[in-house]
């Protein structure tokens, strides 16, 4: 059990080292302008010279890896995305339910089931608003 443990704990760091190493990579290629033939020399370079790793391992692992510049967004930031969305969409829902309960003779909760369907494009029909667009 305790060297499975070990060898796990020494996976994950060489996979921490691969990880550093690749994203040294692609910083120092993003800071300079490649030619067509110059992509092999730019993925060599920034390499930290101090693990005896092979390189051909590295790149590898790293070939699954998406690079579609998210990489670097920390999971603080996807929470704090996720709860301005969630923030957002409760604010327009309860907004809306406000308005069309002033205006509709509807109780909060049908106004919301409204704007529910609504915003989610599901558009059962079952609720119209009987506001009429014309002026009088």
């Amino acid at each position: 059990m305790v060297d499975r443990l070990k060898r796990d704990y020494r996976r994950r760091q060489m996979r921490g080292r691969r990880v550093r190493r690749a994203k040294k990579r692609r910083q120092s290629s993003r800071k300079r302008l490649t030619g067509p033939g110059e992509e092999g020399a730019a993925s060599s370079e920034g390499d930290d010279g101090g693990d005896s790793e092979d390189d051909s391992d590295a790149d590898s692992d790293d070939s699954d890896e998406s690079d579609d510049g998210f990489g670097d967004i920390s999971i603080g930031a996807n929470i704090m995305m996720g709860l301005v969305a969630l923030f957002s969409l409760s604010c327009f829902l309860g907004i809306g339910s406000y308005v069309f309960k002033q205006f509709e003779t509807w109780t909060f909760f049908e106004a919301f089931y409204f704007c529910f369907i609504t915003l989610t494009t599901i558009g059962f029909g079952d609720m119209t608003p009987t506001i009429d667009g014309r002026k009088e």
